[in-house]
C-alpha cells in the first residue's frame, strides 16, 4: 500500500508523465525508494548501508541510507542537528521518530532530507533500530526540475 502510495505521488509530482522511475530496496536496513530514471545508480556501499544515484548532468545526486541506532548516539533530536550542521535551514519539522528539512548548502545547493527511525524485523542480525534516510541535493537553478523530489521526500513513508 505504501508503494502504491509513493507511486500515485510520483504521477502527480512535478515530473513529466514520461518519467520513469526506478526502485531501490536496501535489504539490510528494510526500505524502499522511488528514484528518476535519469538517475544512474551508484555501487551499493561496502558495507550495504546505501547507494547514491547521480542526475545524468552530475549537477544533483540521490542518497538513500541506513545506520544502526546505537547506545551514545543520542536521539532523533541529535541526528538532526548533526545532518543540518552547516547548512542555512529554511523549513524543518522534527517528531519522535523522523526529522523533515530543507536548506542550502555552503556552495548554495539545495538540500532535502527525511530520516525516520525503524524497528528492523531482523533485529538479531542489525542491532534492533535503525535510521533511514533519504536526501536529494541540487543547484539552486534546478529547483524547477528536482523541488518536487522533495515534496515526494516528504511524503515517503
Amino acid at each position: 500500500m505504501r508503494t502504491l502510495l509513493f507511486i500515485l505521488l510520483l504521477a502527480v509530482s512535478g515530473f513529466s508523465s514520461d518519467t520513469r522511475f526506478n526502485t531501490y530496496c536496501n535489504s539490510r536496513f528494510e526500505f524502499c525508494i522511488q528514484y528518476p530514471g535519469s538517475f544512474i545508480a551508484q555501487p551499493e556501499s561496502a558495507n550495504h548501508d546505501g547507494r547514491t544515484f547521480i542526475a545524468a548532468d552530475k549537477k544533483a545526486e540521490i542518497r538513500a541510507f541506513g545506520s544502526l541506532v546505537t547506545e551514545g548516539a543520542g536521539n532523533i533530536a541529535r541526528q538532526f542537528a548533526t545532518a543540518t550542521a552547516g547548512l542555512k535551514i529554511t523549513t524543518k519539522t522534527v517528531k519522535d521518530s523522523w526529522f523533515l528539512f530543507s536548506g542550502v548548502d555552503a556552495q548554495g545547493n539545495i538540500v532535502c532530507r527525511k530520516t525516520r527511525t525503524k524497528r528492523l524485523s531482523r533485529s538479531r542480525l542489525t542491532g534492533g533500530t535503525a535510521y533511514q534516510s533519504l536526501m536529494i541535493i541540487y543547484p539552486a537553478s534546478q529547483k524547477l526540475l528536482y523541488g518536487s523530489y522533495c515534496e515526494l521526500i516528504s511524503k515517503w513513508q
